[in-house]
């Protein structure tokens, strides 16, 4: 029948066809007019009007178009949600500028084209992908998000020869790094020897990679206790995430419970701090384990490495 002017009063209206549609105008029906619509597909009304799909409510501002489409599909994995478009004007084109979705899990998702936060009070915690600006929030837990800070008090004893964590592993989720994030992971306890001496090695393991300090056995001296403390990062670099470019580096400290000297090429020195570092790649679009390793190369009676707290960090975007 195609446009026509007339006032309905009815209890049911059924609008039938790829191209029907309901639509509605403020304050006449004319170009700029259009205020809400009803419709299959996308099109263009005889005033020049371009409308979207499904449920769309439009407003203007700045005599700038924006739309609000309730529509399905509105991101990828997520069901019905709300899209949000602007226009140079009423003749379009439409251009998407931001997605707010649920699925029927209770996972929702909001997307956008430039860097935005978002906040809840329960729990009260904000999370940013700065690679699309892409947050997510189930309903208990958050996706993709570690605490700032996350400590473990278990104190771990390592006296083989194989590596052994002598932290808790802590997990990395999947997609929570951006670039420059970084973290850090922090422990300390102490080193014995008795009558025999060995070398200590530690390392830092993220990702299948992994910072290693081998500590000569002419560091120590025997029957001695060492304080040590070790602070090892990760940060990433660039992008992408499923091929993330990350710098790590680990330090260790050693300071004395009884005794800290050793003879090295016959002059006396303090056993102090070592470093190490390297660089890789990493997927982290899946979930990791981060956490420091000890061996003893000769065990023997006496030789222990005792860690009694970490605390990992999570630093940056």
């Amino acid at each position: 029948m195609g446009w026509q002017y007339q006032n309905i009063l009815a209890r049911q209206v059924v609008i039938v066809g790829s191209s029907g549609g309901l639509f509605v105008y403020s304050p006449t029906t004319g170009f700029n007019n259009l205020v809400a619509s009803i419709a299959g597909n996308p099109g263009v009304d005889p005033y020049g009007n371009s409308y979207l799909n499904d449920v769309t409510s439009y407003s203007y501002n700045s005599s700038v178009p924006f739309a609000m489409a309730a529509q399905l599909g509105a991101a990828a994995g997520f069901g019905v949600g709300e899209n949000f478009y602007t226009a140079p004007n009423m003749a379009g084109p439409w251009s998407l500028q931001a997605t707010m979705s649920t699925d029927t899990s209770g996972v929702w998702s909001f997307n956008c084209n430039s860097y935005s936060f978002l906040s809840s009070g329960s729990p009260s915690q904000v999370l940013l992908k700065a690679d699309s600006a892409q947050l997510q929030r189930r309903a208990s837990t958050w996706s993709g998000y570690v605490t700032s800070a996350q400590t473990n008090a278990q104190q771990i004893a390592i006296t083989g020869s194989v590596f052994q964590n002598m932290t808790t592993i802590y997990t990395l989720p999947a997609n929570d790094a951006n670039v420059n994030t970084t973290y850090r992971l922090t422990a300390g306890g102490f080193l014995l020897f008795g009558a025999a001496l060995s070398v200590v090695t530690v390392q830092l393991v993220m990702g299948g990679l992994a910072i290693v300090i081998p500590i000569g056995s002419a560091e120590f001296v025997v029957n001695s206790s060492y304080g040590w403390r070790a602070q090892g990062e990760f940060i990433m670099l660039n992008g992408p995430e499923n091929n993330a470019n990350l710098q790590g580096s680990l330090s260790l400290d050693l300071g004395s419970g009884i005794a800290n000297m050793a003879t090295v090429a016959a002059s006396t020195q303090t056993a102090g701090g070592f470093a190490q570092q390297t660089q890789g790649n990493v997927d982290m679009t899946v979930a990791h384990g981060m956490a420091l390793q000890a061996k003893i190369t000769t065990p023997a009676a006496g030789i222990s490495i005792q860690c009694n707290y970490s605390t990992l960090e999570r630093l940056g975007p």
